[in-house]
């Protein structure tokens, strides 16, 4: 078993522009991604969730890819969520995710894929999200 943390701001694509989020999205994202990242209320916040996940799934997963080579399939919303990875394929890796005081903080774990939900459960000592 491995486990990947990683936690970003929020706010972090604040200074760029809508079209430049878009841009950067339709060129780094995955299918799956882009179609979450479209369904939620802030597309650069969403993309920030989307790389904060990845982020942590890479610290899991080692050396063998790199972050830009990851995909995910995420659910939830931006406030909490779980994502499994879709690529590389042979990587058994689920992340789960939380916002807190503008800030987001991604577990990623092999193993079971509910372990990194349930890291973050006792992280936080609750199933609820809370945003400040």
């Amino acid at each position: 078993m491995s486990v990947g943390i990683d936690l970003e701001r929020l706010d972090t694509l604040d200074r760029f522009d809508h079209a430049a989020v878009v841009r950067a999205g339709q060129r780094l994202l995955g299918v799956a991604e882009r179609r979450w990242c479209a369904n939620q209320a802030s597309l650069a916040q969403a993309v920030i969730v989307i790389f904060c996940c990845r982020e942590a799934a890479f610290k899991c997963h080692g050396n063998s890819a790199t972050v830009l080579d990851l995909a995910l399939v995420p659910t939830g919303d931006l406030s909490f969520g779980e994502a499994t990875l879709s690529a590389p394929r042979n990587a058994e890796i689920a992340v789960a995710w939380r916002v807190v005081d503008h800030q987001v903080l991604a577990i990623a774990a092999s193993g079971p894929s509910n372990l990194p939900s349930e890291l973050l459960r006792r992280v936080s000592g609750s199933h609820e999200a809370t945003v400040f």
